[in-house]
């Protein structure tokens, strides 16, 4: 868990407690209240979190591209002619 996700966090629950901001619905017993806003937490911090780490993330560059038409794709992820080899030209 990195800090951001950290602070996302601790943010929603402060805003989220029954009575701090809003209570929701608002003439229901505590428990009601709370179990409502519990789901309206879980839901913030999945779509939130999905959005900001989508938003935010480098591509991975692990993948290697496709070689083009005519070429191999050697185990290190090089591309060559398919009618050379990688030691033909060391």
């Amino acid at each position: 868990m990195n800090m951001g996700f950290l602070l996302l966090k601790i943010a929603l629950f402060i805003a989220l407690v029954p009575g701090v901001l809003i209570s929701i619905p608002a003439d229901q017993p505590f428990k009601v209240q709370a179990v409502v806003h519990g789901l309206i937490f879980a839901v913030l911090i999945y779509f939130l979190w999905t959005y900001l780490r989508e938003g935010f993330s480098n591509p991975d560059t692990r993948i290697n591209p496709k070689c083009p038409q005519g070429y191999e794709q050697n185990k290190n992820g090089d591309c060559f002619l398919k009618s050379a080899t990688p030691q033909e030209f060391l």
